[in-house]
């Protein structure tokens, strides 16, 4: 395309964002099914390259490896699958480009410009509008999509309901009963009280978030639902949804693991356990492990992977670790956390684990703290902690089997 003409596009994508007005591209030659899958608390890449950094946890990853797994198996019939996640605006133009292509089949990727930094998504709400104007955008440029896939309850959600109702969109929504058990376990504890409700209410939000799980189920075309061991009870009594009134509207799936990743990095670990090189992503392991003093080095590695979050108890786990006797018997490794610009949540548990352990102590007593890594990078070493890195760190099973 000349520059000429692709500056006046891009001016206009430009007005369009910052007026609200929905881009509308023609539907693209798909025979089979769009969907689009969303979560906005989130920098989702295809690469998974920030996985454990920030907010880009266990459902950012899930998105990706779901969408892959939806185009890729054709006896599904899903043609395209586009994942919304949050991003500038610069980023925003550029994916209204991508998806306004005709023909474009595939796992494809949209932003949406928030007009906010970061926030808790329990302080996201003020953010509808935007969110909806967002989603609203991004389902046009591409032509249209068949159906929308909701999971949470938080602005997103929400937000996307509004143009699913609006554009006529059937929605899958997959319900757990959250915060609904949360709730259930506070009262329980006597941590949350009548008296306290209201205070703690108004940093959580259960009250709206209960009553907008209970909106979502009831407007979704079929929801989706995790296996409990009284699933129907506890949806019954903690959500009000009973199970057998509609029982063609519901489906239980257990929450998929991605077989094939997993399977790659036992191969791996096996093959360097029996003297086969390291590959890049254990060969880095082993460079962290040889940083330990001399004395740590053989043990096995206990890890843990996720995002350096208090609901995760990240820094509640190296206290445990610490003041126990696994901290004789095994070093400890966590995967998650942007170290170089943490957040403030990243930042809060930094610092309570900097309180138990300073950073200068690491490697004197075992503990590794290497931040986020890439997905795939996360399996390799979580399957090296299981058949042992030659020279620098045992077996699993060798600690079980003193246990």
């Amino acid at each position: 395309m000349p520059r000429r003409g692709r500056a006046a596009r891009a001016r206009g994508r430009r007005g369009r964002l910052a007026s609200g007005r929905a881009c509308s591209g023609p539907r693209a030659r798909i025979r089979g099914i769009t969907v689009a899958q969303l979560f906005l608390h989130a920098d989702i890449d295809p690469e998974l390259s920030a996985a454990g950094a920030g907010d880009n946890g266990g459902i950012a990853t899930l998105l990706v490896r779901l969408g892959d797994a939806l185009v890729s198996d054709r006896t599904v019939g899903v043609d395209r699958v586009v994942t919304m996640s949050r991003g500038s605006v610069r980023d925003a133009m550029g994916d209204l480009l991508e998806l306004e292509s005709a023909d474009r089949t595939g796992h494809r990727y949209g932003r949406i410009p928030l007009l906010h930094d970061p926030v808790p998504s329990s302080a996201a709400w003020p953010m509808r509008v935007a969110a909806r104007r967002g989603i609203r955008r991004l389902v046009r440029a591409v032509g249209g999509v068949d159906l929308i896939h909701l999971r949470m309850a938080d602005v997103g959600s929400l937000a996307a309901s509004d143009v699913a109702r609006e554009l006529g969109i059937p929605v899958v929504f997959t319900v757990a009963p959250d915060p609904h058990a949360v709730v259930e376990s506070l009262d329980r504890s006597g941590r949350l009280t009548r008296e306290r409700f209201g205070r703690i209410d108004v940093d959580e939000h259960y009250w709206f978030r209960t009553r907008l799980v209970q909106r979502l189920a009831a407007d979704a075309a079929h929801t989706v639902l995790f296996p409990r061991p009284r699933l129907a009870e506890d949806l019954r009594r903690l959500v009000g949804i009973d199970l057998g009134a509609h029982p063609e509207r519901h489906t239980v799936v257990p929450e998929g693991v991605d077989l094939d990743t997993i399977d790659r990095s036992v191969a791996e670990a096996i093959a360097h356990a029996r003297g086969a090189p390291a590959s890049p992503a254990l060969a880095e392991l082993g460079d962290l492990v040889e940083r330990l003093a001399p004395d740590r080095r053989g043990l096995p590695l206990l890890v843990s992977i996720g995002r350096l979050h208090r609901v995760k108890g990240m820094a509640a786990l190296v206290e445990a670790w610490a003041g126990g006797p696994l901290a004789e018997r095994a070093n400890l490794l966590l995967i998650g956390g942007d170290l170089a610009s943490p957040s403030p949540d990243e930042l809060e548990q930094l610092d309570r684990i900097d309180e138990l352990i300073p950073a200068g102590e690491r490697n004197r007593v075992g503990l590794l703290l290497p931040g986020h890594r890439p997905n795939d990078v996360a399996a390799s070493w979580l399957a090296a902690a299981r058949f042992g890195l030659p020279g620098l760190a045992a077996a699993g099973e060798c600690m079980r089997a003193r246990a």
